[in-house]
Order: C-alpha cells, then structure tokens, then sequence
C-alpha cells in the first residue's frame, strides 16, 4: 500500500477559454469539476499505474460524496478525518491556444487542534500499513508550519519500515528536510527558496539540489519544467530533457513525476528505469492524458550526470 496525505483537497474547476484575455469579456468552451489537491493527483496516478493507493485527507462534510466517488472510480482507498464546512473550490483557466493555465486557489478550511490529533493517529495507523507514505501539498490555514515533521516524527516512531516522500513547499518543506524524508521532489521555484537566492540556469539547479543530501535529504527528484527533469540520489545522477510535445496543460505534472517515480521503485525498476517511468508520467499529464504514459516511454532519454 502506498498513502498520499492531502491536508488540503480542493474541488478543481477548469474552465478553457480560447485566447484568455484578462479584464475583459472570455467565452468558455469546456468546463470540467473534479476533486483535486496534490495528494489526491498523487493517489489517483498511482492507482493509474497498478499500484495499491489510498488518499488520506481532510475531508469537509460538504464535498465527501464528490472525493469519496471519484476516488473510488479510480481504484483508490480513502482516509479521512472528517471537518465541518465546505470543500475548497479552486478555478483554473486554460487558455488552449497559448497552452497557460490561470490559477485562483482557495483557502480551505482550518483544522481544529482536534483534527490536526486525529489525522497524526491516522497518519501512524496508515503508515504501518503502507511501504510509502508521501506528504504533499499546501498546508491548510492554521496548521503549524512544522505539521509535516510533526507527522514524520510520529512515522519515523510507530512505522519506521515506511519510507517518506515529501512534495510541500516553502516552511513547511524546510521543517521536513530536517527530518529526513527518503524522497523530496522539489520544482525550481522551491529549490530557489531553500537556496535563498534565485537559480539563474540548469547548471546553478543542479547544483543546489546537490547540497540537499547535507541537509537531510534521501533522493532529489527535481522538475525542472521546460528543462525537463533531474534524479539525484546517492552515487546516481541523471537528467532527463524535456520532450517536445504539444502542451495541453501543465497542471499536475509534478504529481505525475512523483507518483510515476514510487510506483517504479515499487516495481522493482532501477532507479534509472524508475525515473525514466516518472518522466514519461509527467509528459502524459502534460500532453493531457495521463493513461497514455506508455506512449512516452521509449522517447525519454536519461542521461548521466
């Protein structure tokens, strides 16, 4: 079993629009609902990969109908602890001819001091039964920056055959690299902030993940968006150039990576093979069907470092 943690799954409106146009009148062509949040993405892709998954959340009351049936449809398992309230509701716009995506993300309910104990239990329950737990995405308002690495010493104590990944952002990532996630899979943006100071090329990129390990990091799975993709781990590196394909969205590529890189190790691939299956999963999503990683496969090119 793997278990994606999402402390803050949403409800994910798209709405595609030709030639978006801030501040003036758009027409929308195709409008699409779906339940969302990173761990939700990572869960249901793993699920898509032949993987045993299972998201735990926090689940508002209003919503738990909508996540609990797409989930199911998906072949995942579902945790919850459940909230009062609503399920966040984020908008995105897909401006199909210039392939952006306009985000406008919402809050989300805060946790009581309740919930945040309920869901490190869950958490430990979960992980005792799981070979991965992966923590990913944003924190929901009033959750301490340090939850994440409150939850991994938790782990770490109760079931420490689960192995950690970690896909948060800012504070949060900081406070988790201190307790040393197995996995980390940060994007440019976020390496820039744990580097304090812009990363101006590819060069300056590698090398601050590099320093990672120094500071508690297992493996880097490092996207790098139009530059494609890097793996570091101990003894190994390798880059992976982005492929050229048409764009249809880049929305959840990285959950693709992250997701496609567990399932592979959970296979039984090499890391290079593992990460050659992780890079086809994000150009699947990126092209706009992630069933059809297979597809990419054979025209990803790992090479050395």
């Amino acid at each position: 079993m793997i278990t994606a943690l999402c402390l803050n799954p949403s409800l994910d409106r798209t709405l595609s629009v030709r030639g978006f146009r801030p501040g003036e009148t758009n027409r929308v062509e195709d409008e699409r609902t779906a339940p969302g949040g990173k761990g939700v993405n990572v869960a249901r892709l793993l699920a898509c990969l032949g993987a045993e998954a299972q998201a735990l959340l926090f689940l508002p009351e209003d919503g738990r109908a909508a996540m609990e049936g797409a989930l199911r449809e998906a072949g995942c398992g579902l945790l919850g602890v459940p909230l009062p309230g609503s399920l966040r509701v984020n908008l995105k716009v897909l401006d199909t001819v210039n392939a952006r995506v306009t985000e406008l993300n919402a809050p989300g309910l805060a946790p009581s001091k309740e919930a945040m104990e309920a869901m490190e239990r869950l958490a430990v329950s979960a992980a005792r039964g799981s070979r991965w737990l992966c923590l990913c995405g944003s924190l929901p308002p009033g959750c301490p920056e340090d939850y994440y690495a409150r939850l991994m010493r938790a782990v770490r104590a109760e079931a420490p055959g689960c192995r950690v990944a970690v896909d948060v952002s800012g504070p949060a990532l900081e406070a988790a690299l201190r307790e040393g996630p197995d996995l980390i899979k940060p994007n440019i943006e976020e390496l820039s902030d744990l580097s304090s100071r812009p990363l101006a090329n590819l060069q300056e990129a590698l090398a601050a993940a590099g320093a990672l390990p120094g500071r508690g990091a297992g493996a880097i799975l490092l996207s790098l968006g139009g530059e494609g993709a890097a793996l570091l781990t101990e003894g190994l590196r390798l880059f992976v150039p982005a492929l050229r394909l048409e764009v249809a969205s880049t929305v959840g590529a990285g959950d693709a990576m992250l997701a496609g890189y567990i399932a592979g190790t959970e296979q039984g691939l090499a890391p290079v093979e593992a990460f050659r299956l992780s890079a086809a999963c994000a150009a699947a999503r990126v092209a706009g069907d992630e069933k059809e990683w297979r597809d990419f496969l054979a025209r990803v090119e790992v090479r050395p470092l």
